[in-house]
């Protein structure tokens, strides 16, 4: 029964009706593991090549959503950000995506790493002031997390 449950729930994912880039990434997050829990219970071995292509459809149109200063936009052609929260959930989506042998392209990598801050327009390391309460970035643990998922750790 639970697995039916699985099958049924990951359906409902992939035929999810809606394109905005927060259900895109809501879709396709998850799929990320799917294969290897596959693997793992020898039951989904046959929508593993779907599931990839899933997954990499759901890159291809999010890259195609970020915006020159790596931020992404809500909705395909528009030209504003849909906010901090949606670019670090579409930034940690393409991260996962990347160091699971996804095709992210560099040049969205790059912006993503960029934008967290990671490293500066000069390639020099970056850093999240702590001496202040933060305010300008109210989920400043969620952007340490991601800059080290990026593999650009804030160290200082």
């Amino acid at each position: 029964l639970e697995f039916r449950r699985v099958l049924f729930r990951s359906d409902y994912l992939i035929n999810y009706p809606y394109g905005c880039a927060e259900q895109m990434t809501s879709q396709a997050f998850p799929l990320l593991y799917f294969k290897d829990m596959g693997l793992l219970t020898g039951r989904f071995e046959d929508r593993a090549n779907a599931v990839d292509m899933f997954i990499q459809t759901a890159v291809d149109n999010l890259c195609k959503q970020q915006l020159d200063d790596g931020t992404f936009a809500l909705w395909a052609g528009e030209t504003e950000s849909g906010g901090d929260y949606l670019s670090n959930y579409v930034s940690h989506f393409l991260l996962e995506a990347n160091r699971l042998g996804y095709d992210v392209p560099q040049d969205a990598l790059d912006k993503v790493t960029q934008r967290l801050g990671a490293i500066d327009v000069q390639g020099q390391g970056g850093r999240l002031d702590r001496r202040k309460q933060n305010v300008e970035l109210p989920d400043s643990a969620y952007i340490l997390y991601l800059r080290a998922l990026a593999g650009k750790p804030d160290l200082q």
